[in-house]
């Protein structure tokens, strides 16, 4: 007996010697059949056993045993030895453990996949049951828009004529009688005469918004330094009487797109920048391009009067004027025919404003179909 059996089960080794050494297994006949097993077969390999100490601690072994013979060739007796196996046996209990937990994981999750499966195939029916409907209602708001568009057309067209009509009347009675009726009658005269001139602005804005689309021109490689050019020459007079100083800070790029709709965004933001004004201001007006990624990204900042935060989001909306009409002129559609077109054009419009300081507004056109700088 060796110093490890006496540190297993806790007893001396007179103790030990002398007695049969399978009680001191937890499962003596199991013990006695691994003897057994040795004198038969001569031998026994990583036998489990488990050795019981004394205090009752438990030791996992694998009892490992060969008979020895003596010079007759018969069994002078066993050499045996045990292994402790306990750090493998907590070792081989924690990965059981971790694959039970692993295993209800497993099982948990694959519920909740099929679960969220079942869950997505009754999604998947429902957008199929609903997909026609989505798209025959697509197709109906695409003819309802087509027809708003025709409409908005035919009514502001046809609304000219009694219009000019209107005008033509009350600007004779304005010439012929101004001076021989009372005042309030020529004030009545002067409210129809403005009254007019701003409906027929109006419809003319209607025309020009619903023209967006209808009366569009296809795209072409275009130089918006021309674009640009055109837009300052519609506004030359403005620009004069105002001393506008205008800057253009970079070489502007060709582009695929609507020259004349091009055109029209820099003219309706460049004479938002020369109305809206502090009075005696001298505007200063600067022009400017970047490329930012797949788009051109094209500026238009003004030291004007500015625009509060709380308007920014609706400013480019239809009839959304910041300002009573006496204030500055307009009819608050400039804006939304800017948002249109550049929209048309797959690109988007933004403004920054500092109340007092002036606004930038920037908007975005594609570099699509190989344009270039």
């Amino acid at each position: 007996m060796n110093e490890a059996t006496i540190r297993v089960t806790g007893v001396p080794r007179d103790g030990l010697i002398g007695t049969n050494f399978s009680e001191y297994f937890t499962e003596p006949e199991r013990a006695k059949a691994g003897y057994e097993q040795i004198f038969r077969d001569g031998s026994v390999t990583d036998y489990e056993l488990e050795i019981r100490h004394r205090d009752g601690r438990i030791t996992p072994v694998l009892y490992n045993a060969a008979v020895y013979r003596d010079e007759s060739g018969g069994i002078a007796g066993i050499f045996a030895a045990a292994r402790d196996v306990t750090e493998r046996k907590r070792a081989e209990a924690a990965l059981l453990t971790a694959y039970n937990e692993l295993d209800d994981r497993v099982k948990e999750r694959t519920a909740d996949l099929v679960e969220a499966n079942r869950s997505l195939e009754r999604e998947i029916t429902e957008h199929k049951a609903t997909a026609s409907a989505l798209e025959e209602r697509s197709r109906g708001l695409a003819r309802s828009n087509e027809e708003l568009q025709q409409f908005a057309y035919i009514a502001s067209h046809d609304l000219q004529e009694p219009l000019r009509a209107i005008s033509g009347f009350t600007e004779l009675l304005e010439r012929r009688y101004k001076g021989e009726l009372d005042e309030r009658a020529d004030r009545y005269i002067n409210f129809i005469v403005d009254g007019t001139r701003q409906m027929q602005q109006v419809i003319q804005d209607l025309l020009a918004y619903s023209r967006v689309q209808t009366k569009a021109h296809e795209f072409d490689l275009i130089d918006t330094n021309r674009a640009l050019d055109q837009a300052l020459l519609n506004l030359r007079v403005s620009i004069r009487d105002r001393h506008a100083h205008v800057a253009v800070e970079d070489r502007l790029p060709e582009i695929f797109a609507d020259g004349i709709q091009i055109t029209q965004v820099f003219q309706n933001l460049i004479g938002n920048a020369l109305k809206f004004q502090k009075p005696g201001a001298v505007p200063e007006i600067r022009i400017s391009t970047v490329r930012e990624g797949g788009d051109w990204v094209f500026s238009v900042a003004d030291n004007g009067i500015g625009i509060d935060a709380r308007h920014l989001d609706r400013i480019f909306m239809l009839f959304q004027r910041l300002h009573a009409k006496g204030e500055y002129d307009g009819t608050g559609i400039g804006l939304a025919i800017c948002k249109r077109i550049v929209e048309r054009h797959g690109g988007s419009i933004a403004v920054q404003s500092t109340p007092g300081l002036g606004s930038t507004f920037t908007f975005s056109i594609p570099t699509r179909n190989g344009a270039r700088p």
